[in-house]
This record gives structure tokens, C-alpha cells and sequence, in this order.
């Protein structure tokens, strides 16, 4: 290390700082490697800068020195860190030695959220379809515009630099059957839809990667009849599974990161209405799931890794009853641990917990309020939208409840939980904040997340 005494001075420039913590849920701690000396004793004081992609971070730490230590909660993926150390022995500085360290989205930790807005409104004349959030806090938004679907990528501050970016055309019916699907560590996209004047034609879809570059736009997904039974899900790398009910069986779709269809899959069962699908997106591991018309009809099918099947057949998830078409969704964490949400009566909400081995370890049912004055508004359809995976907070599932079409916007202030994966709630909160027929609350895994209303967007942070 460098040495130096008050007359001369002499110093060198290397050897001050070499260890690092290597994971960004950690501190980043610039230390010391070999001491400095100084020759006639006197005591030798560090300081110390910190930059962030060449900017100043002074919201310093301290480990061993003054200023050592950037707090966890400042790190996030893809970003390089630069820590100055300079001796000084009271008398003059000796020289800097400096290190760099970059965190690369590959170490296996999730980004670090750095969302920093609070809302998005809407004119009347466009409609707000979808919404997802990336771990780092970014955002991506579907607007139907005559007859169009436009996505807009927002970044972790709330800024746009594109503007809404045309992905297809999905008609002039029942466009809030599209959907956008956000890889939380990619960023990369995958949006779908149903099309044909009736709403209902074959779904189709585009890929859009993490700088809102179209790379697919407007390929037929699926072959299908009937477009609005479809589900997708993606994982960190981008990578999509998508599946859609046809004729009872099920059809599978998997997008690779150039937005380019490369394994398809036909399961004969999984009932005759929707599906839903959730995967360990640190692995691309999941299941697929569906029910076929009023329960107890909920069944799934796991798959590991490489896709490979994990059920031979459909696996029953009893439910009790259900109400008919699409009464149901299903959430993963990177554990392989699942949930599934569902309605067993119009008050009733339900929740089923499931260890990576497919055991079911606890159930939970939860009352929800009785809208006399709206028969069946908060049952029959009240998860018909097609994208509502239950989210996460760590490991946690984010779930919520959830109404349909004719039950009164003035009613819905929606209730939504954090339970752990054995089934214990952590907490609860409330918000108006909410839109029909759908669980559409999304989170970037850290506690904030964003809700939709029926023109807005809002970001509800440490939520629920």
C-alpha cells in the first residue's frame, strides 16, 4: 500500500480498494487491501467518492471509514459504481486509487426498484387497456385508439422519450381483451390480443424489446377460434409461453427474445374455458391451468425448465363451485411455490397455496361485501380479463379482490393482501383505485405497485 511522511511525501496509486459485495440486495463496501503507513507515525484518514454511471452519490454509508459504503437500497442492475480513495495523513493527501464495479443483471438478483412517479391520466377519447412494471420500476402501458393498440414505455422516473408506439390493430370490439405481458428483468414485451370484428376472432400478437422497438408486430399467436381464452406469461430473459382453450384442448405457444414463435404443444384437457398461466420467471418453470364451464372444474398441468411436461394429466385443484367461463387466476414465485385465486360464492374469495412439489399446504377464504342492488355483480365474471397473474412482493403473492362489469365503479374500493406462501397474511390495504372483471394490480416485486382506474394509472408505494 502507499507510504508516505510528512517531509517528503511519497505515495503510490494503487492497492486501496479491492472487495466487493457482489450482489445488489447487499452493500456495496469500498475497502481498504493493505493499509497505508506513514513514516513517522502519524494517523492516516481515508476519504472517500462515489459516482453511479459518472454521477455524484453522496447518500453515503458507514462500514470501517467514513463514506465506505453505498446502502443496498441505492444499487440496481446495470449499473457501474466508482469508488475514490484518498489517504490524507493530516498533513497533505497522498494519491487516489479508484475501482469500478458493475452489477450485471445476470448476478441472479432482481434490478432495484427506483420507481419515482405517482400517476397517468388519460384523455376521453382513448381507452386504457393494460398495464405492467419491470423490477427497476419501469412501465409499460396499452391504449386503444380507433381501433389500434398503442404501447408507451416509461422509465423508472416517469419518463416518456418515444411516445405511444403502434403495435396492431385489435378492431373496434372488446379491446380490453388485450394485454401486455413485461419481462421484469429484460424489459422485453409481449403484447396480444383477440381481433375480428366480434372481439373474439384469433389472437394475435407483437414483441417489443426493452427500448420499445417493435421486433414482431401483428403475427397471428394462435390459430384458434374462439381469441379470448389466451394467457401468457414471460420470463427474466424474455422469453413467452402462451396458451388458449380450443375445441376443449389446449394450445401452447412459446416466443423466443427475437419475438419469433419457436415451440408449439397441444394438451387434449384443461376443460373448455379459459386458461391462465404462471411461471418461476428467474427459470421459466410454471403451469398451466383452466376450468371448463361452472366448477369444481379447475385443473393444471406443471412444466419444468426445458418445458418438459411434470403432470402426465391434469391435476384438480378443488375449488368447491366456481361460476362459469373464467372464475379463477394463479400466481408462482422464484421458489416453484404457486397460489391460485378464485370466487366459490358471490361474497366469497378464495385462496390455495402449493409448496414446488405440487402438495397443497393451506387454504384461506375471505368474505367480501354483498352489492344487494347489483344481482351477481361481484361473482360472474369477475376475473374475465386476459391478463391477471397474482404478483409478487419477494416471495410474497400480492393478491385482491375482484368484481365484474355490472357491479358499481362508486362501489369498488378493492381490498388487497400480502399472504406468504404458506398461507399467513402480512398485510392488508384498500384502494379506489381499480378497474372490473380482473386482478389488476401490478408490482415490481419490492412493495410499490401500480393500479388501474378507468383512466388513470397510479403508483401506490409500500402498497399493501
Amino acid at each position: 500500500g502507499p507510504t508516505w511522511a510528512d517531509e517528503p511525501f511519497e505515495g503510490t496509486d494503487h492497492d486501496y480498494v479491492v472487495e466487493w459485495a457482489s450482489l445488489p440486495t447487499n452493500e456495496l463496501v469500498c475497502t481498504i487491501d493493505e493499509e497505508s503507513t506513514d513514516a513517522d507515525g502519524d494517523p492516516i484518514t481515508y476519504t472517500f467518492a462515489w459516482d453511479v454511471d459518472g454521477l455524484e452519490y453522496s447518500e453515503t454509508e458507514t462500514t470501517t471509514h467514513d463514506g465506505d459504503t453505498v446502502p443496498g437500497s441505492a444499487l440496481g442492475h446495470d449499473e457501474t459504481w466508482t469508488c475514490e480513495a484518498t489517504p490524507d495523513d493530516g498533513e497533505e493527501d497522498g494519491s487516489m486509487g479508484s475501482v469500478s464495479h458493475y452489477i450485471d443483471p445476470a448476478d441472479g438478483e432482481l434490478p432495484r426498484s427506483r420507481m419515482d412517479y405517482d400517476e397517468f391520466t388519460f384523455d376521453s377519447g382513448v381507452q386504457l387497456i393494460d398495464h405492467d412494471v419491470s423490477a427497476d420500476g419501469s412501465l409499460r402501458y396499452l391504449i386503444h385508439d380507433d381501433g389500434r393498440l398503442y404501447l408507451t414505455c416509461i422509465d423508472p422516473d416517469g419518463n416518456d422519450e418515444l411516445g405511444p408506439v403502434d403495435v396492431g390493430y385489435a378492431g373496434p370490439h372488446y379491446p380490453d381483451r388485450a394485454a401486455v405481458f413485461l419481462s421484469r428483468v429484460s424489459k422485453d414485451a409481449l403484447i396480444a390480443w383477440g381481433t375480428a370484428e366480434s372481439g373474439v376472432g384469433p389472437p394475435y400478437y407483437s414483441y417489443v424489446n426493452a427500448d420499445c422497438e417493435v421486433l414482431t408486430y401483428d403475427e397471428l399467436l394462435f390459430d384458434a377460434t374462439f381469441g379470448e381464452w389466451f394467457d401468457v406469461a414471460i420470463d427474466d430473459n424474455g422469453v413467452a409461453v402462451a396458451g388458449i382453450e380450443q375445441d376443449g384442448t389446449t394450445l401452447i405457444a412459446r416466443v423466443d427474445t427475437n419475438g419469433d414463435i419457436f415451440h408449439t404443444d397441444v394438451v387434449d384437457t384443461l376443460g373448455d374455458s379459459s386458461r391462465h398461466i404462471a411461471i418461476n420467471r428467474s427459470t421459466g418453470a410454471g403451469l398451466i391451468a383452466g376450468q371448463d364451464g361452472h366448477g369444481p372444474s379447475i385443473t393444471y398441468m406443471r412444466f419444468d425448465e426445458d418445458f418438459n411436461w411434470i403432470d402426465d394429466s391434469p391435476v384438480e385443484m378443488p375449488s368447491e363451485y366456481h361460476p362459469a367461463y373464467d372464475a379463477f387466476t394463479v400466481g408462482m414465485n422464484d421458489n416453484g411455490e404457486f397460489v391460485f385465486l378464485w370466487r366459490s360464492e358471490p361474497t366469497v374469495l378464495n385462496m390455495a397455496f402449493y409448496n414446488a412439489d405440487g402438495t397443497r399446504i393451506a387454504s384461506v377464504s375471505r368474505t367480501t361485501p354483498d352489492f344487494e342492488e347489483y344481482a351477481h355483480g361481484h361473482f360472474y365474471d369477475s376475473f374475465r380479463t386476459r391478463h391477471q397473474v397474482i404478483p409478487l412482493k419477494g416471495q410474497n403473492f400480492i393478491l385482491g379482490e375482484t368484481y365484474n362489469w355490472v357491479t358499481s365503479p362508486d362501489s369498488r374500493e378493492v381490498m388487497h393482501f400480502e399472504y406468504t406462501p404458506d398461507g399467513i397474511l402480512v398485510s392488508e390495504n384498500s384502494t379506489e383505485h381499480t378497474v372490473h372483471s380482473g386482478l389488476s394490480i401490478r408490482t415490481d416485486g419490492w412493495g410499490n405497485a401500480v393500479v388501474r382506474g378507468e383512466s388513470a394509472l397510479y403508483a401506490l408505494y409500500d402498497y399493501p
